[in-house]
This record gives structure tokens, sequence and C-alpha cells, in this order.
């Protein structure tokens, strides 16, 4: 994966986080397994990962993916609130 495909809407703050993870993690296994299934290391390269700042920084990027799921909750919900009303005067 590249850069993040936004538009920009991901705040300053967390987007160095998510585009760091998105080019080492591309598909979700890299942090979860020490090797894939043919055997060969995970994560090559890094040899050390400073877990303390780790923690911070995906702190960051949980806070902000919360935020983004309960405005699009919202949106849903508020979407079938409209959809109700619209079908109850029809």
């Amino acid at each position: 994966m590249g850069a993040l495909r936004d538009g920009g809407r991901v705040p300053a703050a967390v987007r160095p986080t998510i585009t760091q993870l998105a080019l080492i993690d591309t598909d979700g296994q890299e942090f979860r397994y020490h090797a894939h299934r043919d055997g060969t290391p995970t994560l090559p390269g890094i040899d050390r990962i400073d877990v303390g700042q780790f923690h911070v920084a995906l702190l960051g990027a949980a806070a902000f993916l919360s935020a983004v799921a309960d405005l699009t909750d919202r949106i849903r919900e508020v979407n079938d609130e409209i959809a109700r009303e619209y079908t109850e005067l029809w």
C-alpha cells in the first residue's frame, strides 16, 4: 500500500502512524506472527520496536478509528430515522 487514499481527512497527528502500519503490515499478519506460513520471518529488517512509543501511537490511532466508527454508526442511525419518517408519511 502506498499513500493513504483518504482525501486528506486523516488528522495529521494520526496519519504517520497509520501510514507506517500500512507500509509495514499490508495484510495485518506481520505483527501477529513471527513468521509467514512459508517460514520466512515477518517484519524483515526491523530489529527492535520501541514498545512504549508504539503503544502511544496506537492509542492515538485507536481513538481516531473509534471516533470514525461512532460517527459511522450515528450516520446510519440518522439515515434509518429519516427512512422511517418518510415511510410513515407515505
